[in-house]
């Protein structure tokens, strides 16, 4: 037994290197590395280009809003010139309506003096100026017919006045004029502004739809790279276990029962998939050493029960799961066929089996790929 292991240790060491090399054979084969590399490429090129894209829409954004608040402001101008245009029109109707209501004033007057005075000059005549003479009322008489006609001119000038006045008032159109203009000039302006921010719109529109485009572009080469990262791991594996497959040193079965589980194969509805062998034991049943090596672990798992770890020297380890009692202690040497445990259902186990582990370089391989047999 004492030369066994210094034999095994040193056929281990042929094996793994022989493995290595021969799973860099197998994996230059098929290899995905240089997808990997292509793909990873294409992700930098969106992830810049998305980078750019994302400044240019920042900016033209910003431009967006510098339109949005000239357009505010231009409106803002358009309604307070149209205010006091209205404002002045009705200043103007005002004004007019205040001379027209003086000038009817004025015209209701002159009238009355034009009625007066033919029926005052009639009793200026005949009798009348007899009578004044014979008075000494002569210049009396001379002064209201002045005062009458000196009435009746100034109620005409004064007419007239007022007829040039709102002539005036009519005609003096300038600042209204001025503010039609600048009202004109204000919805020109706007509607400029508006075809601006239509246009930026339109940029803005283009940018958002390309960046949506570089989204998915880029979530599409993300599955990408993963899918095929997972193929280049799966490649490794395989590669792994088919070169120790044609090995001449294998192990022996751990148990002698039928199979449940095999690796490989889905767990449950999640995706997971078993990473060893489950066998359909009896309760106590002999759990054996497939091969010499050291116990590295055994202890019990809030899961995998009383569990046992064997490491057989070159990063190759057996796991053993949901045994009923451990025959073997950490640290403890053990040899190839050895009873280690006795199998059970402890962790989170309904019935009696045994769960069993293969990992080389800390990844998990089929075990029937390494089993004699």
């Amino acid at each position: 037994m004492r030369n066994s292991l210094p034999r095994l240790h040193t056929v281990s060491a042929v094996l793994l290197l022989s493995t290595t090399l021969l799973a860099s054979s197998a994996i230059g084969q098929t290899d995905y590395s240089g997808d990997i590399a292509q793909v990873r490429l294409q992700i930098v090129e969106i992830q810049t280009e998305s980078g750019e894209l994302a400044k240019k829409v920042k900016q033209v954004s910003e431009e967006l809003s510098e339109i949005n608040e000239q357009i505010a402001a231009t409106e803002e101008k358009k309604r307070n010139a149209l205010d006091s245009l209205k404002e002045k029109d009705l200043t103007q109707q005002d004004s007019r309506r205040a001379k027209f209501i003086q000038l009817k004033e004025y015209e209701q007057r002159t009238i009355a003096i034009q009625v007066v005075m033919p029926v005052y000059m009639q009793m200026t005549n005949h009798d009348n100026l007899t009578i004044a003479i014979r008075d000494n009322d002569v210049n009396s008489l001379s002064r209201s017919q002045a005062y009458l006609r000196y009435l009746t001119k100034s109620q005409l000038s004064l007419i007239e006045e007022l007829h040039r006045s709102m002539d005036t008032t009519v005609g003096d159109n300038s600042d209204a004029a001025k503010l039609v203009l600048h009202t004109t000039d204000l919805k020109n302006q706007l509607a400029k502004q508006k075809a601006v921010r239509s246009e930026i719109k339109q940029r803005l529109d283009v940018l958002e739809t390309r960046q949506v485009t570089l989204a998915a572009k880029l979530d599409q080469l993300r599955d990408e790279e993963e899918l095929l990262t997972s193929n280049q791991v799966t490649i490794s594996k395989k590669a792994i276990a088919q070169t120790v497959s044609s090995q001449v040193i294998k192990l022996q079965p751990p148990i002698d029962a039928p199979i449940r589980r095999k690796f490989g194969e889905p767990k449950n509805s999640s995706g997971s998939r078993w990473n060893g062998l489950l066998y359909q034991a009896k309760a106590g049943q002999g759990v054996k050493a497939p091969a010499a090596g050291v116990v590295k672990f055994a202890k019990d798992h809030k899961t995998l029960g009383k569990l046992l770890i064997i490491d057989h020297g070159n990063n190759l380890y057996t796991l053993f799961a949901h045994n009923d009692h451990l025959e073997v202690k950490f640290g403890e040497l053990v040899v190839v066929g050895q009873t280690i445990a006795k199998a059970g259902q402890t962790g989170n186990l309904n019935d009696p089996a045994l769960y069993f582990e293969l990992r080389v370089n800390g990844e998990p391989v089929d075990p029937l790929l390494w089993i004699d047999g």
